[in-house]
């Protein structure tokens, strides 16, 4: 086993967007002197945000470094591609997002944005009038779109879907969509920032100047039909002292959430990292004569090809892999 193939503790990436709040800091322990926190990255290789390694030989280095170095990490399934294919965030919404919309692989490639951006998010966290905005009522036209846009109506003709914590949702590209304020999510999501902004509630950034919006783009790539029932439906395995919970499987990633109270053994394999983001409790990884202890808000990287590892304790994690 080459010396930079051990499990990695990641350090996270931060984001003061104007609608976050304290909630990262207090409920998982972000340290940070940034104010609002909107977004922890927990597993970043981006030109907006890389992690850092944190633990072993390799700390200090950038994981972005790293890959571009060793590309076994990220696993055989990424192909020729030396960055990491997904990025895993907690977000905080003290106020709503705006009212964006992101490309598909295909537009994102054509116009020189790298690849799309679809997610998903689950909800760990949700006031009582929590919702969000998803897709549209009924079908319109594009130019009934960006008519709404521009004379202020488009809260009109939007979708509002109550949530609740425990609740998961699958944003495909060119989805219109807007996470709403009273939520914490942990979001997994393809390795994109390309956010097309279209309403924002009139809300003015740091330098003073609304926020801009990106109707052209916005309209070139979002789907018009009525949206269907995007929140998925969860079934529950139970084996000896644990429970796994398929959030999403899609073309280019696959999270689930295990529960654990007691001992679980995993296995990465050549083909795929595993990525481990603790959303609640504590317990011990153990890999070879590497031990770690995990808490809430610890995120952190097998390497595909580690092989097996064992986890112990009462802990709550999200599995992502390729």
């Amino acid at each position: 086993m080459k010396k930079f193939l051990y499990p990695l503790l990641l350090e996270p990436v931060y984001k003061d967007y104007i609608w976050g709040g304290e909630r990262l800091k207090k409920d998982f322990g972000k340290e940070t002197d940034l104010y609002p926190l909107a977004e922890s990255w927990e597993l970043a290789c981006h030109k907006d945000g890389t992690n850092r390694v944190i633990n072993g030989e390799c700390a200090g280095r950038t994981l972005q470094n790293m890959i571009e170095e060793h590309p076994s990490i990220v696993g055989e399934k990424v192909g020729d591609i030396n960055l990491m294919p997904v990025m895993v965030k907690l977000i905080d919404a003290n106020a709503s997002l705006s009212i964006q919309v992101h490309p598909d692989d295909d537009y994102a490639a054509r116009t020189g944005c790298g690849c799309g951006k679809s997610e998903m998010w689950y909800v760990l966290d949700a006031e009582v009038d929590a919702e969000i905005i998803y897709g549209f009522k009924d079908t319109v036209t594009k130019i009934e779109f960006e008519t709404s846009i521009k004379n202020g109506s488009l809260l009109e003709i939007v979708n509002r879907i109550k949530v609740k914590k425990g609740d998961v949702f699958f944003t495909q590209a060119g989805t219109l969509h807007a996470i709403g304020k009273g939520m914490l999510v942990a979001e997994i999501q393809q390795n994109s920032n390309i956010t097309y902004r279209v309403y924002d509630y009139g809300r003015r950034g740091k330098d003073g100047n609304h926020r801009p919006l990106h109707i052209e783009d916005a309209l070139n790539v979002t789907v018009l039909e009525k949206t269907t029932q995007p929140k998925i439906k969860l079934n529950n395995i139970e084996s000896d002292g644990h429970i796994e919970t398929l959030l999403t499987k899609c073309p280019y990633f696959k999270s689930k959430l295990i529960r654990l109270k007691g001992e679980i053994k995993s296995f990465a394999d050549r083909h795929s990292f595993h990525h481990l983001l603790c959303t609640d409790s504590n317990g011990v990884f153990e890999w070879n004569d590497m031990e770690i202890s995990l808490k809430k808000g610890d995120s952190l990287l097998v390497p595909a090809g580690c092989g097996q590892y064992t986890i112990t304790g009462s802990l709550e994690y999200i599995l992502t892999e390729v």
